[in-house]
């Protein structure tokens, strides 16, 4: 399957999408059928908490169930907690804490031979600071309801940002970071400009964290961090420099980290934006990660 992205900017809002989707089924007769989602991979930016957000509404993205069988198929979709459903993890996206947030509507669909449905996400995160700056995973599952297939479900995974806020009256379990994004100056020749974001250990144990700016990955087979719609990916990262590379953090502690950005005074002007991330690593953990948008 060929991996492609298509971006969707809707105000402070955006959607990814990164791939469809798709799986053969094998019949119990004769008769060759199969399932293709699309898209079968997507990121969703900037979503509020506390509101119902249509992802359709949002971006103009709907899933679509497409029947590539000779005979009309009715599939089951459910959203769920992508470790629990056997879904491969996302580098710096975590399961989603409830995926009765993330809602299918219909969440069964009849679809005609070589024909196809249209299902919409709604997703609604309860209101709260500490799922502000959060990064998640939800899987979808697509299961064939009739008997005369083997039951082989298509499983898609979906990444969703909540809406970056600096100063949160609470902050998740766990290591976290405020903002998730740093907003700086567009890429100019001689620009100097900086920024911070505050590191929260709310976990039971001392935490030894490594922090290093990287690309946003490139387009690839693999589903990765996606970058911001209409942004490059700054691949200078000699330009970006940390007030520190290691925190230290007991329970209960936080740190905050200096991000500025110095560019040479013979760089070619662009009137791209441009993106780069800063990675918070721990020992034997999830990997948390900051954007640095250039755009202001």
């Amino acid at each position: 399957m060929t991996r492609n992205r298509w971006r969707v900017s809707c105000g402070s809002h955006a959607v990814v999408l990164l791939a469809a989707a798709w799986v053969l089924l094998g019949p119990a007769s004769t008769a060759g059928a199969g399932i293709r989602l699309t898209p079968g991979a997507f990121c969703v930016q900037g979503v509020a908490v506390g509101e119902r957000v249509d992802v359709e509404k949002l971006g103009g993205v709907v899933l679509t169930v497409e029947n590539t069988g000779d005979t009309e198929e009715t599939f089951k979709l459910e959203a769920g907690v992508p470790s629990r459903m056997g879904a491969k993890p996302v580098t710096g996206y975590s399961d989603i804490p409830d995926a009765s947030w993330f809602k299918l509507d219909p969440d069964t669909v009849k679809v005609p031979a070589h024909g196809s449905a249209k299902v919409r996400m709604v997703i609604k995160v309860p209101a709260g600071d500490q799922y502000a700056n959060r990064h998640w995973l939800v899987a979808v599952s697509v299961v064939p309801t009739s008997s005369a297939f083997v039951q082989v479900k298509l499983l898609a995974r979906f990444q969703i940002e909540t809406v970056s806020k600096e100063s949160p009256a609470k902050t998740p379990p766990g290591v976290s970071a405020a903002p998730s994004r740093v907003f700086m100056k567009r890429i100019t020749p001689g620009l100097k400009d900086s920024g911070r974001f505050v590191v929260f250990n709310n976990g039971a144990t001392e935490e030894t964290l490594t922090l290093v700016p990287f690309a946003v990955p490139q387009a690839s087979e693999k589903q990765d961090i996606a970058p911001t719609p209409g942004h490059e990916r700054l691949k200078e990262l000699g330009w970006v420099k940390l007030s520190t590379e290691r925190l230290t953090l007991k329970p209960g502690q936080k740190g905050e980290v200096s991000v500025s950005v110095n560019v040479p005074g013979d760089v070619k002007p662009s009137d791209l934006p441009y993106e780069v991330l800063v990675g918070i690593e721990r020992k034997d953990a999830p990997l948390e990660f900051v954007r640095v948008t250039f755009d202001n």
